[in-house]
């Protein structure tokens, strides 16, 4: 994996872990590109929640896909921290980082 990826999200969260200080938890997301393995549509995309998880790529169907696939990845890995005890500070992931889609009652 090239250690420069071209990233086009980089936000902070901050966590703490029971009987610990806060931390802060460095989400980035890098542009999908073309994988080019076998499949003329297969996408990856590099993501990471330091310390939570490290820079991984992501693979998916196309660049919407695997973008979805990296998202959703990251909040994996914020759910299983929460999940053994951890605390996501200062913000609604459900709001800001919804891990199903929305509904739209009535329609």
């Amino acid at each position: 994996m090239d250690a420069t990826p071209d990233i086009i999200v980089r936000e902070t969260l901050f966590g703490r872990k029971p009987g610990e200080e806060r931390f802060a938890i460095a989400i980035e997301v890098g542009r999908p590109f073309a994988w080019g393995g076998a499949s003329p549509t297969e996408y990856a995309c590099r993501v990471a929640a330091e310390p939570i998880m490290s820079m991984v790529a992501i693979h998916g169907e196309g660049p919407t896909q695997a973008l979805c696939l990296a998202l959703r990845h990251v909040r994996f890995f914020l759910d299983s921290f929460q999940n053994d005890g951890g605390v996501i500070e200062d913000i609604d992931l459900d709001a800001t980082m919804p891990f199903r889609p929305y509904s739209f009652e009535g329609t």
